[in-house]
C-alpha cells in the first residue's frame, strides 16, 4: 500500500498476502527441504537470516541475522559468495555453485555437496564463525539473480544444508535488493 499526498509518496506498507490454504514460505518448509516461492515485494528487500537447529555443529542452534551492508556479495560465473565483513565473533561465509562451468541462474539446485565432494553436482560451502562442516549436503533455490560488472546487484536465495548429511539442518534466506520477501 502506498500513501500519497498531493501526488507525492508519503508512506509505504509492504507485506505479503497469502490465500487461505496456499503454501507459505517458512523456515519450517525449508527444514523439510521444500522451497516455496516467496511473495513479490513492492520495493527492494535486503536481509539475511540463517537459523540453525539444536544439535547442528555448524550453526550450533543459533539464529544469525545480518544487515546487507555488513556483507560482501561476489559473483564468479558459476557461483555466488556471501561473506560477512570483519565479524567480531569469527568468519562467516556461504557459497552457492553450479556443477561444471554452467552459469548460476534462477532455478532449484538439489543434492548440493561440498565443491570437492562431487564435481557433477551443485555445491554449497559454509563457514560459520570458523566452523566448517564435514560432509555437507543440502539444496538451494535461486529466485532472483542480477549481476552487473561481476557485482551482485539483486539476489534472492533460500537454502537448507546438513552437516554429515543427516544432522539437523541449517536453513536461511538471503535477499539483496530483491523483489521477493
Amino acid at each position: 500500500m502506498i500513501a500519497t499526498r498531493d501526488g507525492a509518496e508519503v508512506g509505504r506498507l509492504d507485506v505479503p498476502l497469502y490465500l487461505d490454504d496456499a503454501p507459505r514460505p517458512s523456515f519450517d518448509a525449508l527444514r523439510d527441504g521444500r522451497f516455496v516461492r516467496p511473495a513479490r515485494s513492492a520495493g527492494p528487500i535486503s536481509r539475511v537470516r540463517v537459523e540453525s537447529s539444536p544439535g547442528d555443529p555448524l550453526g550450533e542452534g543459533k539464529t544469525y541475522e545480518f544487515a546487507p551492508e555488513d556483507l560482501t556479495f561476489a559473483h564468479g560465473g558459476n557461483r555466488v559468495s556471501v561473506v560477512l565483513r570483519e565479524p567480531p565473533e569469527g568468519p562467516w561465509s556461504i557459497e552457492f555453485q553450479t556443477a561444471g562451468n554452467r552459469p548460476l541462474a534462477v532455478g532449484e539446485y538439489r543434492d548440493a555437496r561440498q565443491p570437492h565432494a562431487s564435481p557433477n553436482s551443485a555445491a554449497i560451502e559454509a563457514n560459520f564463525q570458523g566452523r566448517a562442516a564435514p560432509g555437507l549436503v543440502g539444496g538451494f533455490r535461486v529466485w532472483e539473480l542480477e549481476v552487473q560488472d561481476r557485482r551482485v546487484v539483486r539476489l534472492a536465495i533460500d537454502f537448507e544444508l546438513r552437516a554429515e548429511g543427516s544432522l539437523p539442518p541449517v536453513v536461511g534466506t538471503i535477499r539483496l535488493n530483491s523483489r521477493f520477501h
